[in-house]
């Protein structure tokens, strides 16, 4: 199954984070004709939502818990992630923004 469109080449990497969580990087090369050439086509295939916590609550603990990032800052001075500033290294919460670019 092609979802992107043909394919010229692939690899990918998986590994284990420490949490025990398995990840995957994916470097997929589209033949000529069926690159993503613009952020709508982009938009078409990729997409991410937190699944409904009173549907899958078990789900919603895990992605909240191991994938997303904070409260940090003000909200959790004692984050790993705050400086003595009282501010996130990585900048985070970061601004919503509407549109891919």
């Amino acid at each position: 199954m092609e979802i992107f469109g043909p394919v010229a080449a692939y690899v990918y990497v998986l590994e284990f984070q420490k949490r025990g969580l398995p990840r995957v990087h994916f470097l997929i090369i589209l033949k000529s004709g069926s690159k993503i050439l613009s952020p709508e086509a982009f938009n078409r295939i990729v997409s991410a939502e937190l699944s409904d916590e009173s549907e899958n609550p078990h789900l919603f603990s895990v992605v909240v818990k191991q994938m997303m990032h904070g409260p940090c800052g003000i909200l959790n001075p004692k984050n790993v992630c705050t400086k003595k500033n009282g501010k996130c290294k990585n900048h985070y919460p970061k601004e919503f923004c509407p549109v891919t670019t």
